[in-house]
């Protein structure tokens, strides 16, 4: 019974360490598109799919603070790599367009993001485009997904309690 239980921990070691690649690309304008591929190790993309933007909205009911703290959880422990942002603002007006631009500048700067900001002096539009790789290992994913669980879990009680 021993050599069984530490055969399955060290397999769950083992799977709690495998890296996993999650590669984005995202783009606001005219059409907007969010892509999300996944890879284990260094093979080639396991998935590839398109999400279409702001086609759900969520409902009100639903808290999103669980949601949010474990986000955070997996944000704290990802590494970002190739990371790149472009963006195109223009306002309409030739003043506002080199503040915004410079602002945006800034801001990529100093989140040490490379990036380009293009101003369009000519007309009002905003075009994003981000992409780049999130390097994590799937215990951590898995941690947060027990946080998550156990956040939500709590959250019905709570609400349960109350509603009762």
């Amino acid at each position: 019974m021993v050599v069984y239980l530490v055969a399955l921990m060290a397999a769950l070691f083992y799977a709690a360490n495998v890296p996993v690649r999650i590669a984005f690309t995202l783009r606001l304008g005219e059409q907007s598109h969010l892509r999300i591929g996944v890879g284990l190790f260094n093979a080639r993309w396991i998935t590839h799919k398109q999400i279409g933007l702001f086609e759900k909205k969520p409902s009100k009911s639903q808290s999103r603070m669980p949601m949010i703290r474990a986000g955070l959880r997996l944000i704290r422990r990802a590494n970002l790599k190739d990371a790149r942002i472009s963006l195109q603002l223009g306002t309409g007006d030739a003043a506002r367009t080199a503040m915004l631009c410079g602002a945006a500048g800034t801001i990529l700067s100093s989140l040490r993001l490379p990036g380009r900001v293009t101003p369009d002096f000519n007309q009002s539009q905003l075009a994003l485009s981000a992409g780049g790789m999130v390097y994590l290992r799937a215990g951590h994913i898995m941690l947060a997904a027990m946080h998550l669980a156990r956040e939500q879990a709590k959250e019905r009680i709570i609400h349960g309690q109350a509603s009762h």
